[in-house]
């Protein structure tokens, strides 16, 4: 069978139609089809290294007789590419498969390593043919490996940019949730709280939207700590604001952690009645909380505070100190109950 010739020309046409690709994946599988062609190979892969200690890399772009291969994981035991991964360039003019079992129905093969900038094997590119005697053009196939190089070398840059960029959103992320979130618990913590308690003041005093503070303490949360231990003085401040989280209205209210064991809970467009009914629905469900330890048993009571937005506050902060006075005056009457202060 008379062995294909390649020209510089052909060549050069080939990298001018890859070119017009918008992705580096795109470039390298449409430059695999071209070597196809060019070079007379039914079989073209272009990889990046993954492991290769365990002969592992991924196929990048390739093409096999009638299909694109790309994106799959290939093992180079038992096939020629792995000799490539030794930093040389490797041909084999004829009987490969006898050497290679897994390159069966190939006779020819001619394999290049791919290197970064700092030299450093970042994967390879192989042709196989099933005729003997296969003459590789290795001057062009170079020009074409600097090529594919590049690319290959540009597409594992824009994936570590990936990550690291997804790294740095997760970072953002976490760094935003710890700014307003409490550790122990999940709530919103007291700062974030108090720049949402303001908002919701200056929508009052523009739009008249009323709403109500409620403020929750722990009863006895320091017999709790000396009995059962600060173990289980946090569980109990866990349990708290889950079943606060819980009775509100989710997406409407909000809750946060004030301080050691008080809590507080922002109703939205809520009067004094309607925010008196959901201090007691939180009073009785916690009231409810009990635990057997080892010390004995442990049970929960809390005392809830209540005020309401009134035209003659000027700032928020009068609000929520209403609602402590309700607090320490619902301890006062002998804890476990619900004091609005007006």
């Amino acid at each position: 069978m008379e062995q294909m010739t390649t020209q510089p020309e052909q060549v050069f046409r080939s990298l001018l139609k890859a070119s017009g690709e918008r992705s580096s994946r795109d470039f390298l599988q449409v430059l695999a089809h071209e070597m196809s062609t060019l070079f007379g190979a039914e079989r073209v892969l272009i990889a990046e290294s993954i492991d290769v200690s365990q002969n592992q890399v991924r196929l990048v772009a390739g093409f096999d007789g009638s299909q694109d291969l790309s994106d799959a994981a290939l093992d180079l035991s038992g096939l020629p590419c792995a000799e490539v991964y030794t930093g040389q360039k490797v041909s084999h003019a004829s009987r490969v498969n006898d050497t290679y079992p897994l390159a069966a129905g190939y006779q020819s093969y001619f394999g290049a390593p791919l290197l970064d900038a700092a030299g450093q094997l970042i994967g390879h590119y192989a042709l196989y043919s099933s005729l003997p005697d296969q003459t590789w053009d290795t001057d062009l196939l170079t020009l074409l490996g600097r090529s594919i190089e590049a690319e290959v070398h540009r597409l594992l840059l824009e994936r570590e940019q990936e990550r690291l960029s997804q790294e740095l959103t997760s970072l953002n992320e976490k760094l935003l949730q710890e700014s307003i979130l409490d550790p122990l618990t999940g709530l919103l913590n007291r700062q974030h709280f108090t720049q949402l308690l303001l908002g919701e003041f200056l929508r009052f005093k523009r739009y008249g939207e009323s709403f109500g503070v409620l403020t929750i303490g722990v009863d006895e949360f320091r017999r709790i700590n000396d009995r059962f231990g600060h173990d289980a003085g946090d569980m109990v401040i866990r349990e708290v604001a889950n079943n606060v989280q819980q009775e509100i209205r989710h997406g409407v209210d909000m809750t946060a952690r004030l301080s050691g064991e008080e809590f507080v809970v922002l109703a939205v467009h809520a009067r004094l009645d309607s925010a008196a009914v959901l201090a007691e629905r939180l009073r009785r469900r916690l009231s409810q909380l009990t635990y057997t330890m080892p010390e004995g048993t442990l049970k929960v009571t809390c005392s809830v505070g209540i005020s309401v937005v009134s035209q003659d506050d000027t700032t928020w902060e009068q609000v929520l100190k209403r609602a402590n006075v309700g607090l320490y005056e619902a301890k006062s009457r002998g804890r476990n109950q619900v004091v609005a202060w007006v």
